[in-house]
């Protein structure tokens, strides 16, 4: 069920009584191009590592030389690994979905069977967009 806790509507788990914990957030938004850029480098890092070390090898340093900025650069925009990774599975996730948008509106289907078969093309395409990294994000 949902409950609205300091103004955000949080999604509980109906088996427990205790309430989810929130998603670790980024330190602040890039507003310049070049911050933008950063945190994309930044990112596209992250998805390296995380998916040739999985969760367990990936840590701030690595994926700060990876990147090829300081940590200090890395922590004015991520305080920590798991805002990192969610920063990412968002970005992932986005990118998915306009695949998805993509495959379904180029399908000219009409009947019920033309447009489950433009779906399942859809999440076909949307799983085969860096499959390394969704496996990963997944577990």
């Amino acid at each position: 069920y949902q409950r609205r806790v300091h103004g955000i509507t949080r999604i509980e788990n109906s088996h427990s009584n205790r309430p989810m914990k929130s998603l670790p957030q980024p330190r602040k938004t890039p507003r310049q191009a070049r911050s933008q850029q950063t945190v994309e480098v930044i990112l596209e890092a992250t998805a390296r590592v995380l998916g040739e070390r999985g969760y367990a090898g990936t840590n701030t340093n690595v994926v700060a030389e990876r990147a090829g900025v300081s940590v200090g650069s890395l922590y004015q925009y991520f305080p920590n690994k798991d805002s990192l990774i969610t920063a990412l599975h968002e970005r992932h996730a986005g990118q998915m979905y306009g695949v998805i948008d993509e495959v379904l509106a180029a399908s000219r289907a009409r009947s019920l069977r033309g447009r489950v078969q433009a779906m399942v093309r859809a999440l076909l395409a949307a799983h085969a967009l860096y499959p390394a990294l969704h496996r990963v994000l997944e577990k």
